[in-house]
Protein backbone atom coordinates (compact mmCIF):
# COMPACT_ATOMS: atom_id res chain seq x y z
CA UNK A 1 0.00 0.00 0.00
CA UNK A 2 1.44 3.53 -0.58
CA UNK A 3 4.09 5.15 -3.47
CA UNK A 4 7.54 4.90 -2.48
CA UNK A 5 9.53 7.97 -1.26
CA UNK A 6 12.21 8.56 0.66
CA UNK A 7 13.72 9.76 4.37
CA UNK A 8 14.30 13.43 5.52
CA UNK A 9 17.65 15.18 4.52
CA UNK A 10 18.17 15.97 8.03
CA UNK A 11 20.98 14.36 10.24
CA UNK A 12 19.56 12.62 13.46
CA UNK A 13 21.50 11.48 16.20
CA UNK A 14 21.04 9.23 19.28
CA UNK A 15 19.67 11.36 22.25
CA UNK A 16 22.01 10.05 24.59
CA UNK A 17 25.10 7.26 24.49
CA UNK A 18 24.39 6.14 28.26
CA UNK A 19 22.92 2.40 28.26
CA UNK A 20 20.44 1.68 30.91
CA UNK A 21 20.47 -1.57 32.30
CA UNK A 22 17.86 -3.38 30.40
CA UNK A 23 17.21 -6.97 31.33
CA UNK A 24 16.60 -10.10 28.94
CA UNK A 25 14.01 -11.51 30.46
CA UNK A 26 11.81 -7.76 30.94
CA UNK A 27 11.76 -7.91 27.27
CA UNK A 28 10.66 -11.30 26.68
CA UNK A 29 7.98 -11.12 28.97
CA UNK A 30 4.59 -9.93 27.79
CA UNK A 31 4.17 -5.91 27.73
CA UNK A 32 2.99 -4.35 30.86
CA UNK A 33 3.18 -0.06 29.76
CA UNK A 34 6.54 1.73 28.03
CA UNK A 35 9.79 1.48 29.24
CA UNK A 36 10.66 3.56 31.60
CA UNK A 37 14.48 3.16 30.88
CA UNK A 38 14.37 3.57 27.14
CA UNK A 39 12.53 7.15 26.75
CA UNK A 40 13.24 9.74 24.70
CA UNK A 41 14.51 13.03 26.31
CA UNK A 42 11.14 15.04 25.97
CA UNK A 43 8.68 12.52 26.90
CA UNK A 44 7.42 11.32 30.34
CA UNK A 45 5.90 7.95 31.28
CA UNK A 46 3.05 7.94 34.46
CA UNK A 47 4.16 5.88 37.55
CA UNK A 48 1.85 3.41 36.07
CA UNK A 49 3.77 3.03 33.04
CA UNK A 50 0.64 3.73 30.82
CA UNK A 51 0.57 7.24 30.37
CA UNK A 52 3.17 8.85 27.76
CA UNK A 53 2.97 12.63 27.31
CA UNK A 54 5.62 14.95 25.35
CA UNK A 55 6.89 17.72 27.45
CA UNK A 56 8.51 21.24 25.88
CA UNK A 57 12.27 20.45 25.56
CA UNK A 58 14.63 22.29 27.39
CA UNK A 59 14.90 26.09 26.78
CA UNK A 60 12.47 25.61 24.06
CA UNK A 61 10.36 29.24 23.64
CA UNK A 62 6.94 27.89 22.06
CA UNK A 63 5.74 24.89 20.21
CA UNK A 64 6.25 21.09 21.47
CA UNK A 65 9.36 19.41 20.77
CA UNK A 66 10.32 17.10 17.42
CA UNK A 67 12.64 15.30 18.53
CA UNK A 68 13.70 13.18 21.32
CA UNK A 69 10.14 11.88 21.66
CA UNK A 70 10.68 8.20 21.47
CA UNK A 71 8.68 5.55 23.78
CA UNK A 72 8.86 1.85 23.57
CA UNK A 73 7.40 -0.73 25.56
CA UNK A 74 8.33 -2.55 28.39
CA UNK A 75 8.05 -6.03 26.84
CA UNK A 76 6.66 -7.79 23.63
CA UNK A 77 3.38 -7.01 22.45
CA UNK A 78 0.13 -9.45 23.13
CA UNK A 79 -0.24 -11.87 20.50
CA UNK A 80 -3.48 -13.50 20.01
CA UNK A 81 -3.57 -17.42 18.61
CA UNK A 82 -4.38 -16.48 15.03
CA UNK A 83 -0.60 -14.90 14.96
CA UNK A 84 -1.83 -10.97 15.23
CA UNK A 85 -0.05 -8.85 17.70
CA UNK A 86 -1.01 -5.67 18.31
CA UNK A 87 -0.94 -2.62 20.90
CA UNK A 88 -4.36 -0.47 21.82
CA UNK A 89 -3.53 3.41 23.46
CA UNK A 90 -6.74 6.20 23.47
CA UNK A 91 -5.70 10.17 22.45
CA UNK A 92 -5.40 11.51 25.92
CA UNK A 93 -4.13 15.45 24.47
CA UNK A 94 -4.05 17.21 21.49
CA UNK A 95 -1.79 20.81 20.64
CA UNK A 96 -3.82 22.08 17.65
CA UNK A 97 -1.83 23.44 14.76
CA UNK A 98 0.31 21.08 13.48
CA UNK A 99 -0.01 19.53 9.60
CA UNK A 100 1.75 15.63 11.12
CA UNK A 101 1.19 13.68 14.23
CA UNK A 102 2.49 10.53 15.56
CA UNK A 103 4.13 7.32 14.18
CA UNK A 104 3.62 4.35 15.71
CA UNK A 105 4.59 0.91 14.84
CA UNK A 106 7.18 -2.52 16.02
CA UNK A 107 10.68 -3.28 16.41
CA UNK A 108 12.37 -6.70 16.93
CA UNK A 109 15.38 -5.23 18.70
CA UNK A 110 15.91 -4.80 21.99
CA UNK A 111 16.73 -1.60 22.40
CA UNK A 112 19.00 -1.09 25.44
CA UNK A 113 20.14 2.41 25.83
CA UNK A 114 17.88 5.67 25.10
CA UNK A 115 16.29 5.89 21.79
CA UNK A 116 17.47 8.20 18.90
CA UNK A 117 15.84 11.33 18.19
CA UNK A 118 13.32 9.87 15.59
CA UNK A 119 11.55 6.35 15.59
CA UNK A 120 12.94 5.52 12.07
CA UNK A 121 16.33 5.70 13.24
CA UNK A 122 15.93 2.12 15.42
CA UNK A 123 17.06 -0.54 12.91
CA UNK A 124 15.05 -2.29 11.74
CA UNK A 125 11.24 -1.04 13.10
CA UNK A 126 8.41 -0.39 10.93
CA UNK A 127 6.26 2.61 11.76
CA UNK A 128 3.01 4.71 10.05
CA UNK A 129 1.68 8.11 11.12
CA UNK A 130 4.11 11.66 10.65
CA UNK A 131 2.16 13.65 8.08
CA UNK A 132 0.68 10.54 5.72
CA UNK A 133 4.85 9.00 5.38
CA UNK A 134 4.90 5.03 5.97
CA UNK A 135 8.71 3.86 7.23
CA UNK A 136 9.57 -0.39 6.39
CA UNK A 137 12.77 -0.46 7.99
CA UNK A 138 13.40 -4.00 6.36
CA UNK A 139 14.40 -2.33 3.30
CA UNK A 140 15.38 1.62 4.89
CA UNK A 141 12.57 3.51 2.62
CA UNK A 142 10.49 5.52 3.13
CA UNK A 143 6.81 5.32 1.52
CA UNK A 144 3.10 6.84 1.73
CA UNK A 145 0.30 5.92 3.74
CA UNK A 146 -3.25 6.52 3.46
CA UNK A 147 -3.24 7.32 7.52
CA UNK A 148 -3.18 11.23 8.72
CA UNK A 149 -2.79 11.04 12.59
CA UNK A 150 -3.01 15.09 12.68
CA UNK A 151 -6.76 14.38 12.23
CA UNK A 152 -6.94 12.31 15.84
CA UNK A 153 -9.57 13.45 18.35
CA UNK A 154 -8.98 13.05 22.28
CA UNK A 155 -10.70 9.95 23.05
CA UNK A 156 -10.14 7.86 19.46
CA UNK A 157 -8.79 4.56 20.51
CA UNK A 158 -6.11 3.61 18.09
CA UNK A 159 -5.01 -0.37 17.28
CA UNK A 160 -1.33 -0.80 16.41
CA UNK A 161 -1.79 -4.13 14.57
CA UNK A 162 0.45 -6.83 12.84
CA UNK A 163 -1.06 -9.25 11.32
CA UNK A 164 -0.14 -12.99 10.86
CA UNK A 165 1.66 -12.18 7.36
CA UNK A 166 3.46 -9.42 8.81
CA UNK A 167 1.35 -6.44 7.58
CA UNK A 168 1.30 -3.30 9.75
CA UNK A 169 -2.64 -2.08 10.19
CA UNK A 170 -3.67 0.90 11.89
CA UNK A 171 -7.64 0.90 13.16
CA UNK A 172 -8.92 4.15 14.52
CA UNK A 173 -12.37 3.31 16.68
CA UNK A 174 -12.53 0.06 14.70
CA UNK A 175 -11.59 1.67 11.51
CA UNK A 176 -8.90 0.25 9.49
CA UNK A 177 -6.91 3.49 8.16
CA UNK A 178 -3.46 1.95 6.71
CA UNK A 179 -2.57 -1.44 5.91
CA UNK A 180 0.86 -1.95 4.48
CA UNK A 181 2.44 -5.29 3.07
CA UNK A 182 6.37 -4.62 4.72
CA UNK A 183 6.60 -8.72 5.68
CA UNK A 184 7.29 -7.66 9.33
CA UNK A 185 8.82 -11.44 10.74
CA UNK A 186 5.67 -11.71 12.92
CA UNK A 187 6.72 -14.75 14.69
CA UNK A 188 9.17 -12.35 15.86
CA UNK A 189 8.90 -11.12 19.80
CA UNK A 190 7.24 -7.40 18.85
CA UNK A 191 7.97 -4.43 20.87
CA UNK A 192 5.70 -1.52 20.44
CA UNK A 193 7.00 2.03 19.34
CA UNK A 194 5.39 5.35 19.41
CA UNK A 195 7.04 8.51 18.21
CA UNK A 196 4.79 11.27 20.12
CA UNK A 197 5.16 14.39 17.34
CA UNK A 198 3.08 16.74 15.80
CA UNK A 199 -0.67 17.36 17.05
CA UNK A 200 -0.66 14.63 19.67
CA UNK A 201 1.07 14.89 22.66
CA UNK A 202 -0.56 12.45 25.31
CA UNK A 203 -1.89 9.30 25.29
CA UNK A 204 -2.60 6.22 27.24
CA UNK A 205 -2.73 2.56 26.59
CA UNK A 206 -5.26 0.31 27.46
CA UNK A 207 -5.75 -3.73 27.80
CA UNK A 208 -7.39 -5.99 25.56
CA UNK A 209 -7.78 -5.70 21.98
CA UNK A 210 -9.89 -2.85 21.61
CA UNK A 211 -10.91 -2.12 17.83
CA UNK A 212 -9.37 -4.27 15.66
CA UNK A 213 -10.47 -6.75 12.83
CA UNK A 214 -11.53 -9.80 14.89
CA UNK A 215 -10.20 -11.62 12.09
CA UNK A 216 -6.52 -10.17 12.18
CA UNK A 217 -7.10 -9.53 8.56
CA UNK A 218 -7.59 -6.36 6.16
CA UNK A 219 -7.10 -5.15 2.66
CA UNK A 220 -7.00 -1.71 0.61
CA UNK A 221 -10.55 -2.27 0.52
CA UNK A 222 -11.31 -2.17 4.04
CA UNK A 223 -10.09 1.18 4.19
CA UNK A 224 -12.43 4.08 4.64
CA UNK A 225 -13.77 5.53 1.07
CA UNK A 226 -12.53 8.96 1.58
CA UNK A 227 -9.16 7.39 1.72
CA UNK A 228 -7.39 6.76 -1.86
CA UNK A 229 -5.48 3.43 -1.61
CA UNK A 230 -2.55 4.89 -3.43
CA UNK A 231 -1.75 7.26 -0.73
CA UNK A 232 -2.81 10.77 0.20
CA UNK A 233 -5.22 12.35 -2.02
CA UNK A 234 -3.62 15.70 -1.76
CA UNK A 235 -0.39 16.92 -1.36
CA UNK A 236 2.89 14.85 -0.46
CA UNK A 237 4.06 14.26 2.82
CA UNK A 238 7.13 16.35 4.01
CA UNK A 239 8.65 13.01 5.34
CA UNK A 240 8.72 11.81 1.89
CA UNK A 241 8.96 15.14 -0.12
CA UNK A 242 12.38 16.00 0.41
CA UNK A 243 14.61 13.57 -2.19
CA UNK A 244 13.59 11.23 -5.62
CA UNK A 245 11.52 8.06 -5.16
CA UNK A 246 13.21 4.93 -4.19
CA UNK A 247 15.75 6.19 -2.33
CA UNK A 248 16.88 5.11 1.10
CA UNK A 249 18.32 6.42 4.36
CA UNK A 250 22.08 6.58 3.76
CA UNK A 251 23.89 7.36 7.10
CA UNK A 252 25.50 4.08 7.47
CA UNK A 253 27.60 5.58 9.78
CA UNK A 254 24.92 6.40 12.22
CA UNK A 255 23.11 3.69 11.73
CA UNK A 256 26.33 1.59 13.19
CA UNK A 257 26.78 3.70 15.87
CA UNK A 258 23.07 3.29 16.82
CA UNK A 259 22.98 -0.53 16.35
CA UNK A 260 25.72 -1.07 19.92
CA UNK A 261 22.54 0.53 21.67
CA UNK A 262 20.18 -2.62 20.24
CA UNK A 263 20.62 -6.73 20.23
CA UNK A 264 18.31 -8.84 18.16
CA UNK A 265 15.39 -10.75 19.99
CA UNK A 266 15.32 -14.60 19.94
CA UNK A 267 13.35 -15.37 16.83
CA UNK A 268 14.03 -11.90 14.77
CA UNK A 269 16.32 -13.89 12.66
Amino acid sequence: VGATATAPSKALKSSTGKRPQTKTSSVLREMVGFNTRVLGRNVRVSEDSLALTRIPAPGAKAGPAQGGCVAITDGRIRKRSDGVSSFTFSVSRLEPGHIDGLAVGVTTMDVRTPPPETAELIDPCWLVGFDGASWDGARQQWGLSEWMPAKLAVGDIVVVQVSAGGDLQVFVNGKLQASHAFRIPAQAPLLGVVDLLGSTSSIALLSGDRGGLVGGSATTSSLPKQVSARGIASGVPKKASKLTSGSTRSDTAAQTRLMKGFRALPGST
